[in-house]
């Protein structure tokens, strides 16, 4: 059984990775970056083999709105640190005072 349950929470982490990468739904990406409370993301080249293109654009997105920040990058990679008190203010409503100002 613990087997089954080690290899259930293998799936459900690559799935929700694939996810993560490939939805150009922000607030599908902010979900699940809380659900690992991340603290960085990567987009090197890796990723780019592996998962589409169309949910790239998000994190730039992210950044503007100040979700996350550019902690790293060189012309294949790019680390972005994960801003949690933006996080936490979507979750409580007030996403523009804490991601950086109103739209």
């Amino acid at each position: 059984q613990r087997a089954a349950l080690d290899d259930r929470i293998v799936y459900d982490r690559d799935n929700d990775l694939v996810e993560f990468y490939n939805t150009p739904d922000i607030n599908q990406a902010l979900m699940l970056i809380r659900r690992y409370n991340a603290s960085y993301i990567i987009l090197g080249d890796l990723e780019r083999v592996y998962y589409s293109e169309a949910g790239f654009a998000k994190f730039g997105e992210m950044v503007e709105r100040g979700y996350l920040e550019l902690a790293f990058q060189n012309p294949g990679t790019t680390l972005y640190k994960v801003n949690h008190a933006a996080l936490a203010a979507v979750k409580t409503g007030q996403a523009d005072t804490a991601a950086g100002g109103a739209d």
